[in-house]
């Protein structure tokens, strides 16, 4: 990745925000599911899974820039997971809320 942009090939600014994006991702989905691990609850299942659509963007947004795939290939992954994270965050409210008050 660093290579890429030493070469020129990436903008070593884009290069920086998508790994930092990405070990943000990453830390955010560790502690995501360390809480899924102590509740075993669907609904935090559904949060830890959303939150790893992010790392999934990350990837494959440095792949696209590698020049894997094309840019419109990035945007309609990138849209699809849009409604993966937004479905699972949708299910996660959902579940929480069918939880009933008396064994919480």
């Amino acid at each position: 990745m660093w290579i890429l942009a030493m070469a020129g090939t990436l903008p070593m600014g884009y290069t920086i925000v998508v790994i930092l994006e990405a070990v943000v991702s990453i830390a955010a989905v560790t502690v995501s599911g360390a809480a899924y691990y102590r509740r075993r609850s669907r609904s935090y299942l559904f949060v830890t899974l959303a939150l790893s659509t992010l790392v999934i963007r990350s990837a494959s947004g440095l792949l696209s820039a590698a020049g894997v795939y094309p840019v419109e290939t990035l945007e309609i992954l990138d849209h699809g997971l849009d409604i993966v994270m937004v479905s699972l965050l949708f299910g996660a409210v959902y579940y929480a809320r069918r939880i009933d008050p008396k064994h919480t």
